[in-house]
């Protein structure tokens, strides 16, 4: 039989509620002292919880699911990275079908990725989170492919090597830049971190022109708006160029941006 407690609402016995049953073999024997000490700590800490948040019994299993999930925490990270790897592929294959991200439904990225609808939920608050947090990865690579440690020295072929490697990062995760470039139209949050991404690199290539400058590389009076316009230029030309792109056009495009790059921040300085 249950009970009324607190906030009106109808708690099962301890054990019913967190077991399943009152006893085990068909009510013959009861549970161990062991585990009724257990489902007691547990109880008790859910029943704080309960009281302090007016919460239903219905938020009772996502309690106890709460405290199994912290002490599991490494084992769902690699789930969720794995769910969100299916999503990005999916994406992708969604993306080269035809498809706009803002007109892909939930149901319709979750069905492509195997997954359930619920299962997204259960990761994702919305597919704008999703962008966030692969973009948010995608950023790391980018920043990391874009690094040059030598801008003082370094030589035209150094620099194809590291556009090919920004170009690369873009071209393996293009479904979810391009859906990050859309989503920041209308998703604020979505906006700042792809903002933020974009001011990420700015930054290095204006670190680079003012080491380019104090190595006489470049006059004195260079402005740094240049940095910013190669950047948007860059990601501009990878948003619309990559798409659908054949080896000889990749290397084309690396061609191109490395021309571009090279001649606006590296040639000698004629002054």
């Amino acid at each position: 039989m249950g009970k009324e407690n607190f906030a009106g609402t109808h708690v099962f016995p301890m054990s019913q509620a967190l077991h399943g049953q009152m006893f085990r073999d068909g009510g013959h024997h009861p549970v161990s002292h062991a585990s009724q000490r257990m489902l007691a700590t547990r109880w008790t800490h859910c029943q704080s919880i309960l009281t302090r948040r007016r919460c239903s019994i219905e938020n009772l299993r996502y309690c106890i699911m709460a405290s199994i999930t912290r002490r599991t925490g490494i084992r769902g990270n690699d789930k969720r990275n794995a769910v969100e790897d299916k999503l990005e592929a999916a994406l992708q294959r969604l993306i080269d079908a035809g498809e706009s991200f803002t007109q892909v439904s939930v149901e319709q990225l979750a069905k492509e990725a195997g997954i359930a609808r619920a299962t997204f939920y259960l990761h994702f608050r919305d597919k704008g989170e999703l962008v966030t947090r692969r973009m948010a990865q995608a950023a790391e690579e980018v920043i990391a492919a874009a690094r040059v440690d030598a801008p003082e020295t370094i030589t035209q072929e150094g620099v194809k090597k590291v556009i090919r490697a920004v170009a690369k990062v873009y071209r393996l995760h293009y479904a979810v830049l391009t859906a990050a470039a859309e989503t920041a139209v209308y998703d604020e949050a979505v906006r700042e971190h792809y903002d933020e991404l974009m001011q990420r690199l700015i930054d290095v290539n204006r670190r680079t022109l003012q080491r380019l400058i104090k190595a006489r590389r470049l006059p004195a009076g260079t402005p740094p708006l240049i940095a910013d316009t190669l950047t948007w230029a860059f990601e501009r030309s990878c948003r619309q160029l990559l798409h659908h792109c054949k080896p000889a056009q990749f290397n084309a495009l690396v061609d191109a941006l490395t021309l571009m790059t090279w001649n606006s921040l590296y040639t000698p300085s004629q002054a």
